[in-house]
Formats: C-alpha cells, sequence, structure tokens
C-alpha cells in the first residue's frame, strides 16, 4: 500500500450490536471519509468477511461504529496495523480481516530493507503510549455503557422507521417456529446461540434478537 500522505491513522470498525471490534485498517483521509467507502463497497456487493458483515448490518438500518487506535507519521503505519491486528486477535476478537495488516498492494513482497525497518520501528515506540493504546482498545472491543445522548440518538434514528415486506415477512416467520415457550427456553437457556440455532431451525441473528430483547415476544416474556 502507498501512502499519499505522511500522516495516517489506525482505526477499529465496531459492531453496534455487540460492541465487538470485527475490523483494523489503516487510512490516510477521515475516518469518517474511510467508513463511507465501505459502506459503498458493501452496498455495491463486494465480496469479502468484511463486506458481508457490514452488509449484515446495512440490513438492519446499522453501521460500523469507529474509533481511532493510534496515528503517526511516515511509515510506520505498517508496523502499527500489524500490532493492532495481532492485539485483538490474541484478544479474542473475530476480527473480519483476512490478512495481517501491513500487506504491500497485490500480494507484492516487502524487501528485505523494508522488513528490517518495520522491525526497528517497533523498537522504538513508546511503552508507556502503546500502553494508552492498549488501554483505550480493550475498552472499545469490550464496549461502554451509552451516555443519555447516545441512547436518543440511537432512539431517534430508529423511531418511525417503515420495515421492509421482506423484514415482516421474516418476523412472522419467526413467530411462527418459535412459540413463547420457545422464546422462553432461548432466554433462560445456557446454550449457544448455535446450538438453539439449529435447535428451532432459525438463523443465528433471529436468537442474538430473542437474547438481547429485540422481538416483541421477547420483551413481553421477560
Amino acid at each position: 500500500m502507498k501512502m499519499h500522505s505522511n500522516h495516517w491513522i489506525i482505526y477499529a470498525l465496531t459492531d453496534p450490536r455487540t460492541s465487538e471490534i470485527r475490523y483494523v485498517g489503516v487510512t490516510t483521509m477521515t475516518v469518517g471519509m474511510r467508513l463511507t467507502r465501505h459502506l459503498g463497497e458493501a452496498k455495491r456487493g463486494n465480496p469479502g468477511y468484511k463486506n458481508n458483515w457490514v452488509r449484515q448490518l446495512q440490513g438492519e438500518g446499522l453501521r460500523p461504529q469507529t474509533s481511532i487506535l493510534e496515528e503517526g507519521d511516515g511509515d510506520g503505519w505498517a508496523a502499527a496495523e500489524q500490532h493492532w491486528i495481532a492485539h485483538f486477535r490474541q484478544a479474542g476478537a473475530r476480527l473480519t480481516n483476512i490478512a495481517d495488516g501491513g500487506e504491500a498492494p497485490f500480494g507484492c513482497k516487502r524487501s528485505d530493507a523494508t522488513k528490517a525497518k518495520m522491525r526497528e520501528i517497533g523498537k522504538t515506540r513508546d511503552p508507556e503510549k502503546m500502553r494508552r493504546f492498549q488501554e483505550a482498545g480493550a475498552a472499545a472491543m469490550l464496549g461502554h455503557r451509552k451516555t443519555p445522548e447516545e441512547v436518543e440518538k440511537s432512539a431517534k434514528f430508529h423511531r418511525g422507521r417503515k420495515r421492509s415486506e421482506a423484514t415482516v415477512v421474516k418476523i412472522r416467520e419467526v413467530s411462527r417456529k418459535v412459540d413463547d415457550a420457545g422464546v422462553v427456553d432461548i432466554l433462560t437457556s445456557d446454550k449457544s446461540t448455535k446450538e438453539l440455532a439449529a435447535k428451532y431451525a432459525v438463523s443465528v441473528d433471529t436468537i442474538w434478537k430473542i437474547k438481547h430483547r429485540k422481538t416483541h415476544a421477547a420483551r413481553r416474556l421477560s
């Protein structure tokens, strides 16, 4: 990847439903502009794990949340991106990144000189600065309690939104497959989401919605 600006930003995309970090990337534009491109790529039907995840969010009227993990200037972006991807993978995050970060375009290999330079950059990074970034990144992955302003903003976004005909049909199908007894079972069960989805012959997303009281029946029976 050739950077067209000396200033770079390592950013994360977070699932607004679970507050889990799902993607780590690098950009020389604003994070908002980069998010717009991610949304466009998914909307155009581009393939890939990350695009599939973004499309799933778009289908629910949602979009990824963004956070800045690290900023810098010069050639340190590749080592920084690799560091953060490795950090979150080791922490158990289900990243949609295919590569380990810092990749050259079209799979080109780095020269030995470039690899040596990246190792030296990694050795000279400020430990205290990295500690602060790691704490911030871990907090972002684990999620945070929304402020009243954030709650109202989210409610305002969804208020008055009309469900598509496909969504209404899907909800009806789920209602037929999972009766009240099944909803109670899902709400109180210790089984995994996948196990419950298989048991009731519904999608994992449907089980998630019931467990998180996103359906009328789940809210009524809670």
